[in-house]
């Protein structure tokens, strides 16, 4: 645009100086080619401006579905008239550059930021058909062990061997030794997200090739003693197995729960089996006749493939512990889902008091807290809020490319390990990421603000999956030569680029650039206290990034802003006042 403008008006002064008419073809060649120029600036600048509005907006109604609902406080009203407000001013100036597209513009970036960022709801009937009691339900925060949900039990070999009892320790007491979530973890997680429901356990390639490995040579075991007419050692263990799976599943006051406790009377099948005429068969066929009176609506499917199922009694009898273990899972979300409106509102009083007892006899300290919060506060000038303070040190525990050891987290988050890496891995690839997009927008020629979801898509999915400089500069320089026409030279300068940016980290000019700016974009919001101000980054939020030429990280930034915002405000309701009290005593 610069050199077509420098063009004509030098062909302009030349045309001035020799006052010949007509004016030569040179000056209406110049600004031919100057007005086509104009256009198309124009139209592709109108391009990143409507982009840039429709996500604005977008955010915004992400913000209202996210309060909508919440009447406590006023905080809906409080951000209700602030979101219409700077949604029909959006509107208007997208209207001017868009025209009638403006409608399906924003239906379509509404219903993806929606889809994308709001919590997924279970479109699958999972409620239990056999309801618990009322009683069954009643959840207290007041002990140190609140039965909020009975844990799911993986089954075990009928004869297990006894091991000493590990020492009880914070760590056990806090998570559990099982590997499932403690009742302490999810009145945690219900604090920071009332739509929390249990999932089954993730585990690792190793640990799952473990299990399978340990699964398959128990089921074999299992099948040729069977096979050989050793029941005694199997049967009457897996009836217990089963017989405790099923009664948990059912209210204890019911009459089905009375007809399972009796008819499935362990002691006596131990006994049939010693004398070799039970029939096991006659098990299996009970529970598979009892399933499709207790399972919910989206377990169908599955109980009937089961109650259909040919293959062979130890096949058919791995299944139905499968089933059986979704169905707990179901059991476990219902009681979570109709207990919550309780528990939440005495989580954090509830964990602040089960903390106090475990500094009180010495199973935790605040020593890495301490260490924590003073180095933060060395950082900042003198007589800096407390509050401030916290952020700081809070963003301090977020940001960082490296990998974060976990005997240098704090002791209050020792329920959060696993959201830190999260939160650090979304920030580390947001900062690498938009750096290295911006990297190769640069040496394409590409204005920096105008949105390449592509690439930025790419990298991010390389950074999550490879720890390799090599095969991610690789992949980023064959994604461009795939997507761009440019010559080879600027293909080693892209691979080159992307090397020394994974390379150096923060020390790479850009990667500092990127980080610091991301850095202060998520502080802004943390410390915005009121409902205006959280409405006015919010809708300022696309503009900003886009001007900074990493727009495209815009969902991956908005989704970590939102969780750390009210995971520090249920930090702070919980630790605050030993905070306080360190960094009071600190100056």
């Amino acid at each position: 645009m610069i050199e077509r403008s420098r063009d004509l008006l030098i062909t302009f002064e030349s045309f001035l100086l020799s006052q010949t008419f007509p004016p030569p073809d040179a000056l209406y060649n110049a600004w031919s080619e100057f007005s086509t120029a104009f256009d198309t600036w124009k139209s592709r600048d109108s391009k990143i401006f409507i982009e840039t509005m429709v996500a604005q907006y977008a955010e915004l109604d992400l913000i209202w579905q996210k309060v909508k609902d919440d009447t406590t406080g006023g905080v809906a009203e409080d951000f209700k008239e602030g979101i219409r407000e700077n949604q029909l001013m959006l509107l208007v100036r997208i209207r001017r550059l868009a025209g009638d597209r403006t409608r399906d513009l924003i239906r379509t970036a509404v219903r993806d930021s929606r889809r994308n960022r709001l919590p997924k709801k279970e479109r699958r009937d999972t409620k239990p058909r056999e309801v618990p009691s009322s009683d069954a339900t009643t959840v207290s925060t007041a002990v140190p062990a609140p039965a909020v949900v009975p844990p799911t039990v993986k089954p075990e070999p009928p004869a297990p061997v006894r091991r000493a009892q590990p020492r009880v320790d914070f760590h056990n007491i806090a998570s559990g030794d099982d590997g499932m979530q403690s009742n302490r973890q999810i009145i945690h997680e219900l604090a920071l997200d009332k739509d929390f429901r249990l999932q089954p356990r993730k585990r690792n390639k190793l640990e799952s090739m473990v299990e399978e490995t340990a699964r398959a040579a128990f089921w074999a075991a299992m099948r040729q003693d069977i096979a050989e007419g050793r029941l005694e050692k199997w049967i009457p263990s897996l009836a217990e197995t089963v017989r405790g799976k099923l009664l948990r599943l059912l209210d204890s006051k019911g009459s089905l729960h009375r007809a399972v406790a009796e008819s499935m009377d362990i002691e006596l099948i131990r006994q049939q089996c010693h004398n070799g005429f039970y029939d096991h068969e006659k098990l299996l066929s009970y529970v598979l006749n009892l399933l499709p009176k207790i399972c919910s609506p989206a377990r169908d499917e599955d109980v009937k493939a089961l109650v259909e199922d040919t293959s062979d009694y130890v096949s058919r009898l791995q299944k139905l512990l499968d089933v059986l273990e979704a169905m707990q899972l179901d059991h476990a979300n219902f009681l979570l889902m109709i207990s919550a409106p309780q528990v939440i509102p005495e989580a954090i009083p509830y964990e602040r008091r089960l903390f106090a007892a475990d500094l009180e006899a010495g199973r935790t300290t605040l020593d890495k807290t301490r260490q924590w919060l003073l180095a933060a506060k060395s950082q900042l000038p003198e007589g800096t809020p407390a509050n401030d303070i916290h952020v700081h040190a809070f963003l301090n525990l977020l940001f960082g490319l490296e990998t974060l050891s976990t005997s240098s987290i704090p002791e209050t988050f020792h329920l959060d390990h696993p959201r830190i890496r999260d939160i650090r891995e979304t920030l580390r690839a947001a900062i690498l990421g938009g750096a290295i997009v911006l990297t190769v927008k640069t040496l394409l020629r590409r204005d920096v603000r105008s949105s390449w979801k592509e690439i930025s898509t790419f990298v991010g999915t390389l950074l999550r999956s490879s720890t390799s400089t090599t095969e991610i500069a690789d992949g980023v320089r064959n994604f461009v030569n795939e997507t761009a026409a440019v010559p080879a030279h600027t293909l080693v300068a892209v691979r080159s680029a992307v090397t020394r940016i994974l390379e150096r980290g923060t020390a790479d000019p850009v990667v500092r650039v990127v980080a610091n700016r991301v850095r202060g974009f998520v502080k802004e919001r943390l410390l915005a206290t009121n409902s205006q101000d959280k409405v006015r980054l919010a809708a300022s939020a696309g503009e900003v990034l886009t001007g900074w030429g990493v727009g495209e990280w815009i969902s991956e930034l908005g989704g970590a802003v939102e969780r750390v915002s009210i995971w520090r405000q249920i930090d702070m309701g919980v630790y605050g006042e030993w905070y306080n009290e360190i960094l009071g005593a600190g100056e």
